[in-house]
Order: C-alpha cells, then sequence, then structure tokens
C-alpha cells in the first residue's frame, strides 16, 4: 500500500497531525509520501524527525505531477482547498479512493456554525470565501473520512482515528512536593495561559514552579521557565519530566472541538494531568485526571494544589498511561486504520450522490 498524504501547510502545527497519521502507516509498514502546498519550511518540532524525510512541499498546480504513480489511496489532512481541494481533483482524475482528515473544528470555526448572525455576517464580509468553505463542509460529509476525536465525529461522521503516539514507556514519578507544571505550546489566548500563570504565581509559595515552550513574555515571573519553541523530542522531554501537564483551554471557536496533542504525549508517559471542562479534553482523560470548570482560577488553583501531593499524581498518572494506550497508542490505533483505508482504496474512486 502506498498511500499519499495531502496537507495544506509544512510549516504549522495542521502538519502534525498528518504525523499522528503517517506513525499509524509507518507501523503497517506501508510507503507514503506527504505533499504540502504551502508554507516555506517544515514545522519546526518535526525537522529532525523521520517524518520529515517523507514531507515535500509543491505548488498546487503541481500535485497531479508530484503524487506517485503508485499510490493506493490519497489522505487529505484538513478540508481545506489547498488540501482536500488539490487532492479531489487527482483522486477524482486517477480514480483513487480518499479520505479526508477532520482533526480540528477548522470548518465550525469558518463558517462560525454555532453562531447564526456571526454566520451571516461573515457570509456578507468574505461571500467567496464562505462558498468555498461551504462546498468543502459538503464534500467532507460525503466522502471517507477520518475524525480526531468523537465531537468532530459527531459533526462529520467518519472513523474515529484519535492522535496516535508511540509507546516510550512511562516517564516515572517523583516524589516532590514542589511540582514543575509544564505547558507545551504557544502562548495564546484561547489555550489559557494567562490563567495557568496566575494558578502557579499564586502557588509559587508552595514551590510551584511552569515551565512553557514559548518565547519569554516582557512581563515573565519568578518562578516561570520560558524554553522558546522547541523539537518534537525536546517537547516530549519536557513533558516526560514534568509533574503536572494543565491545559486550560478558554471555550472558544478555536478550542471547543480540539484535541490537543500535547495531552495524549501527556498521558502516554503517565504525567498527572488538568484539563479545563472543554470538549473534547474530558472526553480524553476520562477519569484519569482533573477536570476543572474553564476560565475559574479558583478551580484551577484547586486542581494545582490536589495534584502537589506525590500519591495522588503517581494514581492519577497510571490511570492515564493505561487509558492512553487503549486509546491513542499507534498499535491499539492501527488496526482501525489499515482497515478503513484498505476499504477506501479498493473501492476507488466513487462520485459521490448529493
Amino acid at each position: 500500500m502506498h498511500v499519499t498524504f495531502v496537507a495544506e501547510s509544512v510549516e504549522n502545527n495542521s502538519i502534525g497531525r498528518t504525523y499522528c497519521l503517517w506513525l499509524l502507516a509507518d507501523r503497517l509498514g506501508w510507503s507514503t509520501t506527504t505533499l504540502a502546498t504551502r508554507g516555506d519550511s517544515l514545522w519546526a518540532p518535526l525537522r529532525d524527525s523521520k517524518f520529515a524525510t517523507t514531507v515535500r512541499r509543491v505548488e498546487p498546480g503541481e500535485i497531479n505531477n508530484a503524487v506517485p504513480a503508485d499510490t493506493d489511496l490519497m489522505i487529505a489532512c484538513k478540508p481545506f482547498p489547498e488540501s482536500l481541494g488539490v487532492a479531489i481533483r487527482v483522486a477524482r482524475e486517477r480514480g483513487l479512493g480518499l479520505i479526508v482528515d477532520v482533526d480540528d473544528p477548522d470548518l465550525e470555526a469558518r463558517l462560525r456554525l454555532n453562531s447564526p448572525l456571526m454566520a451571516v455576517l461573515r457570509w456578507l464580509r468574505y461571500p467567496k470565501r464562505s462558498i468555498v468553505d461551504r462546498e468543502n463542509a459538503r464534500w467532507t460529509r460525503a466522502l471517507p473520512s477520518f475524525a480526531s476525536n468523537p465531537w468532530l465525529q459527531q459533526h462529520w461522521g467518519g472513523v474515529l482515528i484519535p492522535h496516535a503516539r508511540e509507546d516510550q514507556g512511562s516517564a516515572g514519578y517523583s516524589d516532590s512536593s514542589a511540582p514543575r507544571v509544564v505547558f507545551v505550546g504557544t502562548n495564546r489566548a484561547h489555550k489559557g495561559i494567562g490563567l495557568l500563570r496566575d494558578a502557579v504565581s499564586a502557588l509559587r509559595g508552595d514551590g510551584f514552579s511552569l515551565t512553557v515552550t514559548d518565547v519569554p513574555p516582557s512581563d515573565a515571573r519568578p518562578g516561570e521557565h520560558w524554553v522558546g519553541r522547541t523539537t518534537l523530542a525536546d517537547g516530549m522531554q519536557l513533558v516526560r519530566g514534568a509533574d503536572i501537564v494543565a491545559l486550560p483551554s478558554s471555550p472558544d471557536r478555536f478550542s471547543v472541538g480540539q484535541l490537543p496533542a500535547k495531552l495524549v504525549d501527556a498521558m502516554m508517559f503517565g504525567r498527572a494531568i488538568a484539563v479545563s471542562r472543554v470538549t473534547p479534553m474530558p472526553w480524553a482523560v476520562g477519569d484519569a485526571g482533573l477536570i476543572f470548570e474553564p476560565d475559574s482560577l479558583p478551580e484551577l488553583i484547586a486542581a494545582l494544589r490536589e495534584l502537589q501531593s506525590p500519591e495522588v499524581r503517581r494514581g492519577l498518572g497510571q490511570r492515564a498511561r493505561e487509558r492512553a494506550l487503549e486509546e491513542f497508542s499507534v498499535d491499539a490505533l492501527s488496526p482501525r486504520f489499515r482497515d478503513e483505508c484498505e476499504r477506501v482504496a479498493a473501492a476507488g474512486w466513487r462520485e459521490p450522490t448529493w
């Protein structure tokens, strides 16, 4: 089986989802090609990975010639014109099966599906863009698809394939009562890092510290460690060494429906986890982490205080690792991925009946 992935960009974290699917294809022993139609350089966390050797940046008009002749199946990563749109043209011309992968609430955010008034305003302001997005939504519902979490699966259908991770073993547990809190990601408003900084600052007298993988802000505080943007390997090491991984996302159109890959990493390593009640993170952690109301500083502080106990951290971490192996490991997900890929490849291109 040769799978060609078509990604919308090489330089942002959307290529990270392509990497998750590539891990499954690689485990199955399949050959792969990854083509991306935008971006100048590969997203920093993946530059030193084996996956990087499979990635090529091509112009949209060159995609047909760039897809290898022995391709059996195409997977469009994200329902965007730059990925799904160009993949449809090639798959239709060559008679290839095509799967569209939905890993984030991108169309919900673009089309303002949860806000009718904002949807109308966007339509009036960006009519051409809105028409394209609605057409992509139509194709997403008509084609075979993968969804990265149950919330997206409920909206778009398809086969549930969460972010896959290889099992690198448990990271062990610290007996320290001065916990190291880690956030792997960029400092964006909807991720709730401001709230996390306030919570750790309030607990600094109890020995709490915070590490964030982004450039230091002008108001960096004592007890905060800003390490800059890292490679995937370095980010993994930070998660491995954390006592607590906290994800305090706010419930806005960029975060509701998004499953952060760093949450899966933390679970695989058996870390103690606290997440806000923003779908689908509570589904991901199940009973293996603490859940607090979004944007609630008192609840976040209370959750972190509970995780100050080494015994609590160990118990939750062990449960998180068990759940991750069952739900998110390459070994657990590759059979489901294989079955759907082989089914769609065997069927070839099927023109949707609208």
